[in-house]
C-alpha cells in the first residue's frame, strides 16, 4: 500500500488532525535514528498529555507504537507476525507494528485513535 514514507506522512497527518503534540527525540536504542512522539495535550498545556503513538522516524518498513486495551494487545501479538510488545511504552497495553501491509489504514487510523483513549 504505502511504503514507509507514505505511511509515516499519513500517520502523522492524522496524529495531528486527533490534536496530538508532536516532539523528536533520540531513540534510546539508536542514537543515530530519531522518534517522532505524540503525546495528548492536557488541559491548558501544551506539550504535558500522555504519550499515544511513537512513530520510528525513516524507518522502511515504518515503525509505529501505540497503546490498546491489554486484551486486543496481547490478541495482536499472538495473532499478527508483524506485531509484538512494544520496549517503548506500558507492555500490557502498548503494542508495536512493522507496516509491511497486513494492515489497512483504516486499521492503523484505527489502533490510534483507541490509542489516544487509553492515554487519557
Amino acid at each position: 500500500m504505502f511504503d514507509g514514507a507514505g505511511w509515516e506522512r499519513e500517520i502523522v497527518a492524522y496524529a495531528l488532525e486527533l490534536g496530538g503534540i508532536e516532539e523528536k527525540i533520540k531513540d534510546p536504542k539508536n542514537k543515530y535514528k530519531n522518534l517522532r512522539v505524540f503525546r495528548r495535550a492536557a488541559e491548558g498545556e501544551e506539550a504535558n498529555g500522555r504519550i499515544f503513538l511513537i512513530i520510528h522516524e525513516g524507518s522502511d518498513p515504518l515503525v509505529v507504537d501505540f497503546l490498546v486495551p491489554e486484551e486486543i494487545a496481547r490478541e495482536m501479538v499472538e495473532r499478527f507476525e508483524t506485531a509484538s510488545q512494544s520496549p517503548l511504552l506500558d507492555k500490557k497495553r502498548a503494542v508495536q507494528l512493522v507496516l509491511t501491509g497486513q494492515f489497512e489504514l483504516a486499521d492503523v487510523r484505527s489502533f490510534i485513535l483507541q490509542s489516544q483513549a487509553q492515554s487519557e
